[in-house]
């Protein structure tokens, strides 16, 4: 005893050491994020091998787009804005570099259009020009050529740019500030600088600026998914300390389990944060589900401990409950641990993260359980004598007139109807899991009032579309196509693309390119010269515009089309629809040896698409992975293939019906949706185990009967597994309040499914051990006492009925007569 009581003072010595180094980790964890769906997934992932080409072509996409009213063409302010943002301090890091790779205005594009057309008039400009100073230049540079002679009409430069740079009104614009991976870093200080100088300069307030584009999708993200667990981790453990409080009716116990749930928080924040990892929108939501696990694991273990303390001493009461416990904790956490390992598969990085982090705070939280709550009780338990009887202690027979036993007896009387039942529901949900969608659009992460949505939809009101598909038309080196053929092509791809029902603008070379004459009385070759000689001036231009580049060989021609960023869109039809469309009216072209033409969708939309393509996959492949390991435990638990596969039924309830729902309902699952089916069967799987170890335990007894059987399993853990899932689900509850979708649908997700799973552990688990599928369950046995009476029709599975009365009181001196209760304490 002395070297127990030794070595739970050095577990207590080593905690108060290294807690400074945990606490430490886990503020700095908290205060690191990066979220992009760009960073989602590696670089062997096909679409990012894609889209890291397209970035290596024509640069990054990680702009932000910003406007406001009285943001117009007209207003000179912007040209005092453009200069800030290019050469103010404020925006250089300390090597000088600036925090953008180009920024763009459309006054400024308007205006360059609107005079005469040079090869490096499209180049972005070292400082503002006014209006005057732009027209006031020379009208032209050089009579020499056909495009530097021409220039737009301002109502013509304005239509081409509309839908883009300029409004439908043809006055509103905007400002688009595209980032340098250092910019990046910095992301939070240079877009609150970007308000302060739009605020300063332009003279407008803050809530007037609406922003968006990547760069502000991301931020968002770190914001709101911080301002969840800062916001509502103090009510989610205030509610977890009133659980264990009601739960085990003893402040100190409350207390100890408590803190230990509290340290694994800080204990997987701790791992992330040395690991060198950065939280995600994802793992904010894993200290909280760490915390309310191991509250679980320590209600449990916490209640061995209160029911040895009526006949032990408080360090022989913490000896007894580590001897009762340790082996229904490790079951328990680790049935959750697999499903959490499950999502390992995963190809998404913030899944992938979610599982290896996941498991390692469970894992965490079965060692701390095992090793605090012991080692506390023993140096500060003491005894307690008013504590109300547990429920483990109440005599067999006054359990025969108990809600379980009266369950029970229905169960018996109406099991086959109550399994059809509720296999029939999950049967029908069922259905709707092909019709199962994901979506990490911009409408699934936040609320439709949020600031982001309503700048979202301000800018698309006011401008145009905003989210982009690249399409890139490739010339190969063989190519035999004057400079005029190959805008003819580009011509008509564009083309295609304008008649795209969802599609509402589009930008290319062909958008810049100055109008030219119709030159209908020169002859038809020097007209072809001509063109082909403007076009050729132009080059520079379209290549400073990234809307033309070369690579080995290829001449790369750039189309973006916009869609609606808000909506309701299938961005794989679309892309689908698109390609398809190209293929047929470009046919000839494309099989033309001469042309060496390919042309192709590419950019960041394909990514999105497989990404949320990639969601769904990994639903299934990290559940599928996870009901496998979980099954084969089960039939080895119990013994039996069969036996095994009859009792996962009930775990599959929860996920086959909440799933199959969503999938009815054309409800789309995000990021966070997709990890709550593995948790929650680990979760599910919990509570099966507790009341199957409790039936096979009391089938043990020579002479007992399936129903009292099922008496003595919700007797023993039919409250436990109430208390689990309660502090569970409502520990997490609090997060539905969250502004940040993910984390709000997480939450409200995992709390139905440990209300469905409740459901089938404490209703369709217990009428399929009563049904005539029960039979599987009971051991063989060599003879049956001649003591035991027979079930009779009259009697057979009735509650208060002789044989459970006898069942529940009988003491006679053998071993086998004894109450179930007494043989298996």
């Amino acid at each position: 005893m002395q070297q127990l009581i030794a070595r739970a003072r050095l577990v207590a010595l080593y905690v108060i050491l290294i807690a400074p180094f945990v606490i430490w980790g886990a503020i700095h964890a908290l205060e690191s994020s990066n979220n992009s769906p760009i960073d989602w997934v590696g670089p062997e992932f096909p679409e990012r091998q894609h889209y890291d080409a397209f970035v290596g072509l024509f640069g990054h996409g990680d702009a932000v787009i910003a406007s406001w009213p009285g943001c117009v063409v007209t207003d000179s302010r912007l040209d005092k804005l453009m200069s800030t943002l290019r050469n103010s301090r404020a925006f250089l890091n300390a090597d000088g570099v600036s925090s953008f790779e180009s920024v763009v205005c459309g006054r400024e594009v308007l205006l360059q259009m609107s005079r005469p057309q040079t090869s490096g008039d499209f180049a972005q400009q070292p400082a503002s020009r006014s209006e005057d100073s732009l027209d006031n230049e020379d009208s032209a540079a050089g009579s020499g050529g056909l495009a530097e002679r021409r220039r737009f009409q301002p109502q013509e430069a304005i239509k081409r740019l509309q839908g883009t740079l300029i409004g439908a009104d043809g006055e509103t614009t905007c400002v688009i500030c595209t980032f340098t991976p250092a910019g990046l870093r910095d992301r939070a200080v240079v877009v609150h600088r970007i308000r302060r100088a739009i605020e300063l300069v332009c003279e407008t307030s803050d809530e007037d600026i609406h922003l968006a584009g990547p760069v502000i999708d991301g931020l968002t993200v770190d914001e709101a998914s911080h301002r969840s667990l800062t916001r509502y981790a103090g009510p989610s453990a205030i509610i977890i300390l009133v659980i264990c409080w009601l739960s085990l009716k003893d402040p100190i116990a409350a207390g100890v389990v408590f803190l230990t749930a509290v340290a694994c928080q800080c204990l997987i924040l701790a791992v992330i944060y040395f690991s060198g990892e950065r939280l995600s929108a994802l793992l904010i939501i894993l200290p909280p589900l760490v915390q309310v696990l191991a509250v679980s694991g320590g209600i449990h273990l916490m209640n061995y401990y209160l029911n040895a303390l009526e006949h032990l001493e408080p360090r022989q009461a913490a000896i007894d409950a580590f001897h009762k416990g340790w082996l229904p904790s490790l079951l328990s956490l680790g049935t959750t641990a697999m499903g959490t390992a499950s999502l390992m598969i995963s190809e998404l990085r913030p899944i992938r993260l979610f599982g290896i982090y996941g498991t390692v705070g469970i894992l965490l939280a079965a060692a701390s359980v095992l090793t605090f709550i012991p080692c506390a009780m023993m140096l500060i338990g003491r005894r307690r004598s008013d504590r109300p009887r547990a429920l483990d202690e109440i005599p067999s027979g006054a359990k025969t007139s108990s809600p379980w036993s009266q369950l029970a007896g229905i169960l018996t009387v109406r099991n086959t109807p109550i399994v059809i039942t509720l296999c029939g529901i999950m049967v029908a949900a069922g259905l709707g899991l092909p019709d199962l969608k994901t979506s990490i659009r911009i409408e699934t992460l936040f609320p439709h009032d949020s600031r982001i949505m309503r700048d979202y939809a301000w800018l698309e009101e006011h401008l145009g579309a905003l989210v982009p598909i690249e399409v890139l038309v490739r010339f190969g080196p063989n190519a035999e196509l004057n400079d005029r053929m190959r805008m003819d092509i580009l011509w008509q791809v564009n083309d295609v693309l304008e008649h795209q029902p969802h599609i509402r603008s589009t930008t290319s070379a062909l958008t810049y390119l100055p109008p030219l004459p119709s030159m209908k009385s020169i002859p038809a070759t020097l007209r072809t010269g001509l063109l082909n000689r403007a076009i050729f001036s132009a080059r520079p231009g379209f290549e400073q515009l990234h809307c033309l580049t070369h690579d080995n060989g290829e001449e790369i021609w750039r189309i973006t089309a916009h869609v609606g960023s808000l909506d309701p869109l299938d961005y794989g039809q679309i892309l689908s629809r698109i390609t398809q469309s190209i293929r047929v009216a470009m046919r000839e072209s494309l099989q033309d040896e001469r042309c060496a033409l390919t042309i192709e969708t590419s950019g960041i939309m394909p990514l999105v698409h497989q990404i949320q393509g990639q969601l769904l996959t990994d639903l299934f492949a990290s559940l599928l992975s996870a009901l496998l390991v979980i099954t084969i435990t089960m039939t080895i638990v119990e013994a039996g293939l069969l036996n095994g596969l009859l009792a996962m039924v009930s775990n599959l309830f929860p996920i086959v019906t909440a799933f199959g729902v969503m999938g009815w309902l054309q409800h789309p699952m995000d990021i966070g949706s997709v990890m709550t089916a593995s948790v929650a069967l680990g979760i599910a799987v919990d509570d099966t185990l507790h009341f199957l170890t409790f039936f096979r335990r009391a089938l043990a007894v020579h002479g007992t009967s399936r129903l009292q059987a099922v008496c003595h399993a919700y007797d023993h853990c039919g409250r436990a597994m109430i208390q689990t899932s309660v502090s569970c689900g409502m520990g997490l509850l609090v997060f539905a309040l969250s502004d940040f979708v993910p984390t709000s649908r997480f939450a409200i997700l995992i709390v139905c499914l440990l209300g469905l799973a409740l459901l089938g552990d404490l209703l369709l688990l217990p009428a399929i051990l009563l049904s005539p599928a029960g039979r599987f369950f009971e051991p063989l046995r060599d003879s049956t006492p001649a003591n035991v009476p027979p079930e009779s029709p009259a009697t057979a599975g009735v509650p208060g009925s002789q044989q459970t009365h006898d069942f529940a009181s009988h003491s006679s001196t053998p071993r086998e007569n004894q109450p179930v209760s007494a043989q298996l304490h």
